[in-house]
């Protein structure tokens, strides 16, 4: 699922993000918690929308978003993975 390459909230306030996560229940992309203003984590608490992957073609994780505003790591397993 492609999203964008910029977060749209991030550029609406004129800040710098470190990251982007695409939403995987919508395809919205936006900075992750590495960023300021962490608002993947935003609307994942708002919208229930639970997991997130990097936007980052040559990256391979995401976030699990799950009942609550803190998140745990998940590895992303591909089948080129050794």
């Amino acid at each position: 699922m492609p999203g964008n390459e910029y977060c749209e909230y991030c550029i609406q306030l004129g800040e710098q993000w470190e990251s982007l996560l695409t939403c995987q229940a919508c395809g919205i992309t936006l900075c992750c918690d590495f960023s300021t203003n962490r608002h993947m984590s935003n609307h994942a608490h708002n919208c229930g929308h639970a997991v997130a992957i990097t936007a980052a073609p040559v990256e391979n994780w995401g976030w699990y978003y799950i009942d609550k505003p803190d998140v745990k790591l998940v590895e992303l397993i591909t089948d080129n993975a050794p």
